[in-house]
């Protein structure tokens, strides 16, 4: 199964599960215990976001994928891992802050 986890600067990032092998952005990491159920749940919470054209849609998906990506740090099992996902945590919640007026947008 294959999902994007983060836009950077309009580019999806993907994370992909082929078996016990995680894949992010096309990179192997050392994530354990995630699983399609996971990855499945997680899929249909963002599905169940409404509203497409609300302009807060991306914020509240960028808020879901902070959730699940807090979830996926615990699960990285090695340093350059967890900085990967740190790093997008990182992205996703900027740019909610960004649409709630807590902070400038970097763009």
């Amino acid at each position: 199964m294959e999902i994007c986890i983060a836009q950077i600067k309009d580019r999806n990032i993907m994370l992909k599960l082929e078996g016990q092998h995680v894949y992010i952005d096309g990179q192997i990491e050392h994530i354990r215990g995630l699983t399609d159920a996971i990855l499945h749940d997680f899929a249909a919470d963002l599905a169940a976001v409404p509203c497409a054209e609300h302009p807060g849609y991306q914020a509240r998906l960028n808020a879901r994928r902070a959730a699940f990506l807090a979830r996926l740090l615990g699960m990285a099992a090695s340093e350059a891992s967890q900085d990967v996902v740190s790093r997008l945590l990182d992205s996703v919640h900027y740019d909610v802050l960004v649409f709630l007026g807590e902070a400038d947008d970097y763009a």
